[in-house]
């Protein structure tokens, strides 16, 4: 502010949130929406395009008249006008066509530059270990003294303890684990969802904030490997549609489309903008977000990049929130290595190859790691997210809370349908208890406090 306009900006991958409305010829902002809540009431921003992501997509929220200042863009105020304008993007090329050793090296250096900036601090430094690739890696480059690990004993498709453990180790490093269970789920959803403020498409933030829990009573840093699966094409999904593309292009089914469709289905092959929103969206509804991934897939550059350019836009934000509220909650700093500029432009210029080999994930992240990190996680094709059995418990022991929460948002007019089958990991049922609980603590009692 200068005396004449206000000036504010939000980083460039939206590690903060930022937050703003005009309310009676007034401008207020905030980093929480529950701050903006005492001046602006609480009316749901709410129709059928929630349920297609899970999630409100920026700049607009779930609340009337509070919109998100997006990630890499500043806002002017006037007094009259509100003027939003893009500062940074994600590059678009050229392509570094250097050999992957080279880019490899280069890659390292990097990530030891953006560790060497965050560990900066007169107090100890901790850092969140899943036991994959991104934290390890973190992990060889910062020595922490103290790693903090979410130990799931819920099945292979959750626990990676021993991995974590195992680096651990040879990081020399105290390890403390933490557990989730569907008792502590239920007794601090509510919690977690008033310091959200609003719901996100992912049903783990109550392991997030557990972890924040307990490394706060260690440390008051923390590094933790967000971003990485984006900008090096870390995902499952895009390994799917590369190999469907693959396939497409390749000269012997080049005539045979139909044929591969008569056993793939209908959509196969047809435009990948489409093809990849389908492996996003979760709820039946209109196409929100449909928009957004033609927009990025038009740009320059290779289909893994257009994949993690649709993710930082539309799916990254609820994960990147999860973990700055879970850390504001208990009073700890996040930092995050992998969301450093200069990485993040590297990685976008990177070919493709060198993302997305084959069935192989982050190539040149597992390059640029090979002798720092163990040969066996390196090697890792198996790594899991950081995920809880959400689904088997508001399934089984946690039942009737589920479906008093549901029946009682269906009271509301809302309904939300999974458009397709995602087994364990639907969250259907999830995002209806999550919205449900936000509806009784924002919009029926204007946010002042979490539901007990």
């Amino acid at each position: 502010w200068d005396g004449r306009q206000l000036f504010l900006a939000r980083d460039r991958l939206g590690e903060k949130p930022l937050f703003y409305a005009r309310q009676g010829g007034r401008f207020l902002f905030a980093s929480e929406i529950k701050a903006l809540l005492a001046e602006v009431p609480p009316e749901p921003n709410l129709d059928e395009r929630f349920a297609v992501l899970e999630a409100a997509v920026e700049p607009e929220t779930l609340f009337k008249s509070i919109y998100s200042l997006e990630p890499g863009h500043w806002l002017r105020y006037d007094g009259r006008e509100v003027e939003v304008r893009r500062y940074w993007d994600l590059p678009e090329g050229p392509v570094d066509a250097r050999p992957e050793a080279e880019l490899a090296e280069e890659l390292r250096a990097l990530l030891a530059e953006s560790v060497r900036l965050r560990l900066r601090s007169d107090v100890p430094i901790g850092l969140f270990l899943s036991g994959g690739l991104d934290s390890a890696l973190l992990g060889a480059l910062a020595r922490p003294r103290v790693v903090f690990t979410c130990r799931l004993p819920y099945g292979s498709a959750f626990d990676e303890h021993e991995h974590a453990r195992a680096v651990a180790q040879a990081l020399e490093a105290e390890q403390v684990c933490v557990t989730v269970t569907a008792r502590d789920f239920a007794r601090e959803l509510p919690r977690i969802v008033w310091h959200l403020d609003q719901p996100i498409a992912t049903a783990s933030s109550a392991a997030e904030f557990a972890l924040a829990r307990a490394a706060r009573e260690h440390v008051k840093v923390a590094l933790g490997g967000q971003g990485a699966d984006e900008i090096f094409g870390g995902y499952v999904r895009y390994v799917l549609l590369a190999e469907e593309r693959r396939l497409a292009e390749a000269d012997l089914l080049r005539d045979y489309h139909p044929l591969a469709r008569a056993l793939w289905g209908p959509d196969a092959f047809t435009d990948p903008a489409a093809r990849y929103f389908r492996l996003l969206r979760r709820g039946q509804g209109a196409e929100a977000g449909l928009d957004t991934v033609r927009r990025l897939f038009a740009r320059p550059g290779s289909l893994v990049d257009h994949m993690g350019a649709a993710d930082l836009a539309l799916t990254f934000p609820s994960l990147i929130l999860m973990n700055d509220r879970a850390a504001a909650a208990y009073g700890l700093e996040n930092r995050t290595p992998y969301l450093d500029h200069r990485v993040v432009e590297f990685a976008f210029r990177l070919p493709a190859e060198a993302k997305v080999r084959g069935l192989t994930t982050k190539a040149v992240l597992r390059r640029a790691a090979r002798g720092l990190v163990p040969d066996a996680v390196v090697d890792r094709r198996d790594k899991k997210g950081l995920g809880l059995p959400v689904g088997r418990w508001l399934a089984g022991e946690l039942r009737p809370l589920a479906d008093e929460l549901a029946a009682s948002l269906g009271r509301r007019g809302i309904e939300i349908t999974s458009a397709h089958d995602r087994g364990e990991f639907d969250r259907t049922l999830f995002t209806k208890v999550s919205l449900e609980l936000w509806f009784r603590t924002f919009i029926d009692r204007g946010g002042e406090s979490p539901l007990s």
